[in-house]
């Protein structure tokens, strides 16, 4: 059957490659080609790429009953957008490591920063427009600086990595 021929494109959303092996079933079908559930199962799994080798593992575990279109249909959306929340998740990662070089840069949680010299908010302290009494920018003495005791920590954990923001 030309269902085993088709490829899901590496770019091409997975409700999209259902729907083209679905019309290519019912194209077989039409032209007096008995499609089996069997069969459809197989070209659904076996022109995925690399990223659902561990899916295509799995499914074989399944009992032979149990493995119908339907099943596979909602295991095989299920892994998409299991797989993009990950993607997203080491792009976040890498995004935060990339903005995160200064100790102070990102604030925790995405909050709005909080200068530790005057209060406010929106820039921090060695930003901080406030002068000494005596006129000069005192942002390099010590009071006023932040102890580590009450900050805020991210923590991502990807590829057996943990990274600490």
């Amino acid at each position: 059957h030309s269902l085993f021929v088709m490829m899901k494109g590496p770019d091409e959303a997975m409700p999209a490659w259902i729907g083209q092996m679905k019309k290519m079933a019912t194209d077989l079908e039409y032209a007096r080609v008995k499609v089996e559930e069997e069969d459809m199962v197989l070209g659904l799994t076996m022109g995925l790429g690399k990223h659902y080798d561990q899916l295509v593992v799995t499914l074989d575990l399944i009992p032979p009953k149990q493995l119908t279109v339907a099943n596979v249909t909602a295991r095989l959306l299920n892994e998409e957008t299991h797989q993009k929340d990950t993607e997203d998740d080491r792009d976040a990662v890498a995004m935060m490591a990339k903005a995160g070089k200064g100790k102070w840069k990102v604030a925790a949680g995405g909050e709005k920063r909080k200068c530790f010299k005057c209060g406010g908010i929106g820039h921090v302290r060695k930003d901080c427009p406030t002068k000494s009494d005596d006129g000069k920018d005192d942002s390099d003495d010590e009071e006023g600086k932040p102890d580590d005791k009450g900050a805020k920590a991210k923590v991502a954990y990807t590829d057996g990595h943990i990274c600490l923001f």
